[in-house]
């Protein structure tokens, strides 16, 4: 099944910022991992990583959909889209 950051968006009662145009067919919480342009990433902070620290990693690497809790500087991803949540 395939999503837009709209549904998202409704899903996580969080709220979209940037770009609305990403399908998501997956979702990616490991930066490590292998991941295309449809995957939706998960920023997760933990007690000794916090996976905001690999969004622009992640954006030069092609994803363009994202799970925060702390926004960017959405400007310097013109392509992506990020969901705003309290805690992914």
């Amino acid at each position: 099944m395939k999503y837009s950051l709209n549904q998202i968006e409704n899903i996580t009662s969080g709220k979209l910022y940037g770009s609305s145009s990403c399908i998501i067919h997956a979702i990616l919480t490991d930066s490590r991992k292998y991941f295309d342009s449809e995957y939706l990433f998960f920023a997760i902070r933990g007690m000794y990583n916090d996976g905001h620290q690999y969004i622009s990693k992640l954006y030069n690497g092609g994803l363009r959909a994202f799970v925060v809790e702390a926004l960017p500087e959405i400007d310097d991803y013109p392509e992506a889209g990020f969901v705003l949540v309290k805690n992914s």
